[in-house]
This record gives C-alpha cells, sequence and structure tokens, in this order.
C-alpha cells in the first residue's frame, strides 16, 4: 500500500513538472543554458587544468602602492622581474614609487654572466629602475639548493629589513624551478616570521603557466587551477597600454635568451594584457 502510494505521489510530481514546463518554457531554457554552463566549466578545468578566459572577471584587483611607499622584488634570474612583474614595476614607478630589485644568481648557466647583467640593467632601466635600485646577490645560477638556506635566508632578511618595503614581490614557493622555489620559501618564511603585511607571489615555471606558451599580447594570463586554494588568493593586474609597451621593450632587452626559440616562445608568452599575484593568508 506504502509502494503504490508513493508511486501514486511520484506520478503526479512528474505530471506537476511537464504542466510546469509548458507554463514556463523560458525558465526551462535559462535553466538548462546554466546547466549546461557549468558542466563545460568543469569540463574544461579537468581536461586542461586552467581556468576559462571568464575567470579573470571574478578576480580583485591587486593593491597598487602609492607614492612614497615602496616595493621590494625578488628576481632569481635575469628576466624573472620583467616577464613576471614588469607592468607592476612600470605602474609603480609612474606612480612615484620607490622599486629595488634584487637579484638573486647571477644568470651564468650558460657562461654569460656579464651579457645578462646588462641586460638586466637595460631591461630595468626601461621600466623606470634606476641602477643604484638593483641588488646583486651573486649566488650562482641553478645550484641555489647547494647553498646554505640559513645564510640565503640571512642575506634576503638583511636587505628586507634595511630597505623595509611595503610590497614585497616575490617567486612563487611552488614554482618548478629550484632557484625560484628556494627564494620564495625563505622570502615568504621571512614575512611570515616579522608578520609582514604586501606579501605577494608571482608565478614563472610550472607545465600549464603561462597558457599557451607563444606570444599572444591580447590574451590573459590565469593562474593554474591547483594552485587555487582556499588559503591562496589570486589577484589580478590589468595593464595600460604604456605598461604593455613598456613591458613588452623591456622583454627584447634580453637577447641572450630570445635567441633560442623555445626560450623566445616563453618569454613572450608573458607578454600579455594582465599580471597574477597571489597573496596567502595561513
Amino acid at each position: 500500500m506504502r509502494n503504490t502510494n508513493y508511486l501514486a505521489r511520484l506520478a503526479q510530481g512528474c505530471l506537476g513538472f511537464i504542466e510546469w514546463i509548458k507554463k514556463n518554457k523560458f525558465a526551462l531554457v535559462i535553466f538548462l543554458f546554466i546547466l549546461a554552463s557549468v558542466v563545460y566549466y568543469f569540463y574544461y578545468i579537468r581536461e586542461n587544468q586552467l581556468f576559462p578566459k571568464a575567470t579573470l572577471y571574478f578576480m580583485d584587483d591587486l593593491k597598487m602602492p602609492k607614492a612614497d611607499q615602496k616595493v621590494l622584488i625578488f628576481s632569481p634570474h635575469p628576466d624573472d622581474e620583467t616577464i613576471a612583474a614588469g607592468g607592476l614595476i612600470y605602474e609603480s614607478i609612474l606612480s612615484k614609487v620607490q622599486v629595488k630589485i634584487v637579484l638573486v644568481t647571477d644568470g651564468n648557466k650558460h657562461h654569460l654572466k656579464d651579457k645578462r647583467y646588462t641586460e638586466f640593467e637595460e631591461a630595468t632601466s626601461v621600466l623606470g629602475v634606476k641602477k643604484e635600485d638593483l641588488t646583486f646577490l651573486n649566488y650562482k645560477d641553478g645550484e641555489l639548493g647547494r647553498e646554505d638556506k640559513g645564510k640565503v635566508k640571512e642575506s634576503f632578511k638583511n636587505i628586507v629589513d634595511s630597505f623595509n618595503p611595503d610590497f614585497i614581490i616575490y617567486p612563487h614557493s611552488k614554482d618548478e624551478h629550484p632557484d625560484h622555489a628556494i627564494t620564495g620559501t625563505e622570502v615568504k618564511e621571512i614575512i611570515k616570521d616579522e608578520k609582514r603585511e604586501g606579501g605577494y607571489e608571482y608565478l614563472v615555471h610550472e607545465k600549464y603557466f603561462p597558457h599557451p606558451k607563444k606570444f599572444k599580447p591580447d590574451d590573459y594570463i590565469l593562474p593554474p587551477v591547483y594552485l587555487v586554494t582556499p588559503k591562496t588568493q589570486w589577484f589580478r593586474l590589468m595593464l595600460t597600454e604604456g605598461a604593455e609597451d613598456a613591458k613588452n621593450e623591456a622583454v627584447l632587452k634580453y637577447k641572450t635568451q630570445l635567441r633560442f626559440l623555445p626560450f623566445r616562445e616563453f618569454l613572450y608568452s608573458f607578454v600579455r594584457k594582465n599580471e597574477i599575484f597571489a597573496q596567502h593568508t595561513d
């Protein structure tokens, strides 16, 4: 008897739903469109490990430094500062912000230290940074992991404490390049130890990032899916036309990198209409 009543109620519910559909066809179309969009969104993420471009509009804008504030940028190698934060540097200098850049390694993996240092100075000059605001730590390129981590952290800490910046821009600790990951981890610990605010990470080396790895100046950069967590907030910095042009010109200064096709495509893939930075809440 209970089963009969249940079937009757189910049949009645189905008939009611059918009648509702007949009366609300437009609402049904909207519902199906939303459902299809959600299914496609998660399918796209699963297959590509990337967010659709529309995700950019749900990201908060990066809080930019104001006049008379200080920005300290850690760059593991010559070019990282430009491709990851060239727009931020340019816009900061334009706003009368003091920007200092710390070049962690000598970029001498292919015995091009002098040339790469010159390119670093030329590229950052295009972005507006004065030569006296560049610091060279001269650790060996690709061998930061062999250094005493305590001493590396101390060298970073001395610079942070001396300059006392309002913003610290540094590599993401999950970056796939060891020099980047180590730099990011040590700076992150300093920020946490000193309870500083204004620390933002940038990403350079990651399998799905940036996508695609080619020159697409009218496209946008989005973070890899797995690096978006409840304890990590990503911010967008939409670049002005002036910042885009300056960043592109600065990238062109790295001729030692651009002469090799894979490096050229990689560097050019960061010349987009935005930059992104992550901040941890833990």
